[in-house]
């Protein structure tokens, strides 16, 4: 039956209450999901790692994807190895100067005289603030 009071009349009232059975069923089920999602990827984990351990890590880096591969894989770009053909035009080309457009007085310097004059523009914009 709702509830009166002299100044503003009839008030109406809830009163039913939250289900405080129904939220901890809840919350004990998402707990036990979450431990047993815990349990299978760390069972995952350790049988994929059982597996890899079989091969040795030159094996693991030789190994190659079944075909078809869509990256090439460049055997020739290892460390302790010369420049592939392929690279020697570009990185003769950063290291050298010439022109990109010579109609527009337009340069390439070799990266490391571009690099040392970056660093002194900035170290004259500095001094100028």
């Amino acid at each position: 039956m709702p509830e009166t009071h002299a100044a503003h009349g009839e008030i109406r009232t809830e009163h039913k209450d939250v289900n405080v059975r129904a939220v901890l069923y809840v919350g004990a089920g998402l707990i036990v999901v979450g431990i047993i999602s815990y349990i299978a990827s760390y069972l995952t984990f350790q049988a994929l790692q059982r597996g890899e351990g079989r091969a040795t890590r030159s094996e693991q880096r030789q190994r190659l994807p079944p075909e078809p591969r869509l990256e090439q894989v460049d055997r020739m770009k290892t460390w302790g190895e010369p420049t592939p053909p392929l690279y020697a035009e570009e990185e003769q080309r950063l290291d050298s100067y010439g022109w990109v457009n010579k109609e527009k007085q337009i340069v390439h310097i070799p990266i490391e005289r571009a690099m040392k004059l970056l660093v002194e523009e900035k170290r004259l914009r500095a001094r100028e603030k």
